[in-house]
């Protein structure tokens, strides 16, 4: 009886919290589209009303928007003037840092924040490695309505896509939420998804081996639901999404994206651990994760130059620090990520022995 009254009072708590994220959404959007600012949906505001019918079903920390970059200035200004203030709830680093480096900057207001892109990959390091279509994502972007206010969402094909690489990249494989919006997107736009426009984007893109890891672990989690859902008839699918479509995530989709072969045996162990539930990874080691999952080899010495050493700007930046002080940073912090590095690895190898 507990435990049903603490389920019950979660999903009254979760209503609650969504209830008053469409309230400022409704606000807010209108706001933007009188301005004449267009913004495009992004995760979980874009999946709320759509495939998550019951507000309850989809949490969101908070609600994320794409803006074309020549627009982030009048988005930002406008937040502002509604009352929005920065903030570093959910990370680390200052305003300037977040304008200057990351893909995005978050604001909030009466508990309720909005995260705005102008780029579908947050990390400058990783960013620098793929090469999404910005115009191609706006010309194909879906008019849509959310909470009775005007906006865009993103192509089923480019949804896709962005929804494996945000899970595959920035949350190291580790994340419910993903499998379960990516596998509730395939569900509603079964019809209209061409995986052969969406394998030949991730490889223009070059994205396409963390599309394959996260795809190929959503179609794991779906299996292994599926055979629990056939020994025990009783079980309900997760979060109202149905596990029974075999070919929801077909084979030749996977094939399709041309991971190597290596690659993929390389990644096995990490898929595995996250077709368990298990964090694929655990924490200090994500950018490790991160290396692999870059599609092009003479991408990866870029990445690894840029983790350790950013440069003075950057660190000036994040750790607000003094010219000088960022002068003499750069020196030691090579020496302190490998440091961590290292320390992370061997407390996964300790770990999992």
């Amino acid at each position: 009886m507990s435990e049903s009254f603490s389920r019950s009072a979660a999903a009254y708590k979760q209503l609650a919290k969504t209830t008053l994220q469409l309230a400022h959404v409704s606000e807010l959007f209108r706001e933007f589209h009188q301005a004449g600012l267009p913004l495009i949906l992004l995760k979980g505001i874009a999946l709320v009303e759509r495939v998550y019918p019951a507000a309850e079903q989809r949490q969101m920390q908070d609600i994320d928007v794409l803006v074309r970059r020549a627009d982030f200035e009048r988005a930002a200004a406008l937040l502002q003037a509604q009352g929005y203030e920065f903030s570093n709830k959910a990370s680390l680093w200052n305003e300037a840092f977040a304008r200057e480096f990351m893909g995005n900057v978050a604001y909030s207001k009466a508990g309720v924040a909005f995260d705005v892109h102008w780029h579908p990959v947050t990390m400058s390091w990783f960013r620098a490695t793929t090469a999404f279509d910005l115009d191609g994502l706006w010309s194909r972007a879906i008019p849509a309505e959310i909470a009775g206010a005007p906006a865009l969402r993103l192509c089923p094909e480019d949804e896709v896509l962005h929804l494996c690489y945000h899970t595959a990249v920035h949350h190291g494989l580790a994340h419910p939420h993903g499998y379960r919006d990516i596998l509730g997107v395939l569900r509603v736009e079964r019809d209209n998804l061409d995986w052969s426009v969406l394998a030949e984007r991730a490889r223009a893109w070059r994205v396409s081996v963390a599309v394959w890891a996260a795809l190929s672990v959503a179609r794991g989690r779906m299996q292994d639901a599926r055979i629990k859902n056939e020994e025990s008839r009783s079980q309900k699918p997760e979060s109202g999404i149905a596990h029974h479509d075999a070919e929801l995530i077909p084979e030749t989709a996977l094939t399709a994206l041309r991971a190597p072969r290596w690659r993929q045996r390389l990644l096995r162990p990490f898929v595995r651990r996250a077709m368990g539930g298990k964090a694929a990874l655990v924490s200090g080691t994500m950018r490790f994760l991160g290396v692999l999952l870059v599609d092009r080899m003479r991408d990866l010495p870029g990445v690894v130059l840029r983790g350790l050493f950013p440069g003075r700007r950057w660190l000036q930046l994040r750790y607000d620090l003094s010219p000088r002080q960022a002068f003499w940073r750069q020196f030691t912090y090579p020496l302190q990520v490998l440091a961590r590095g290292a320390g992370a690895l061997l407390r996964a190898a300790i770990r999992h022995s």
